[in-house]
């Protein structure tokens, strides 16, 4: 029961993982695309890519 429930969080929190990186791939390619200057990511934005990428990668590393 408990152990299923794990593994669910888990998950959920890999594919939110997935999608912020996915949206700021795509942000981040549309700044270049439309050539609209600088893109000047906020501290907050920075911290939740870097955690994202660094679980995505932990999750690929280690495995579920």
């Amino acid at each position: 029961m408990l152990t299923s429930l794990l593994l669910q969080i888990e998950v959920f929190l890999f594919i939110m993982s997935l999608l912020v990186m996915i949206a700021d791939i795509f942000y981040i390619i549309s700044v270049f695309r439309l050539k609209s200057g600088k893109m000047i990511p906020s501290t907050k934005s920075l911290v939740v890519f870097g955690a994202s990428l660094s679980y995505i990668l932990t999750m690929l590393i280690c495995g579920f």
